[in-house]
């Protein structure tokens, strides 16, 4: 049971489980994207939109 479970909550994963629940739709764009996950990147983002 264990490993159903690791797999299910891995990093992806939840788009593939999604996808067959309901639509999901994706918007390609140009520019800046920040991962604000975490502390580091979020402090990145907000480094580089202050200047």
């Amino acid at each position: 049971m264990q490993d159903r479970k690791n797999k299910i909550d891995a990093a992806g994963g939840y788009i593939a489980w999604l996808k067959d629940r309901v639509d999901v739709y994706g918007y390609v764009f140009n520019g800046f994207w920040f991962d604000i996950g975490d502390y580091k990147y979020l402090n990145a983002a907000k480094e580089k939109f202050a200047n």
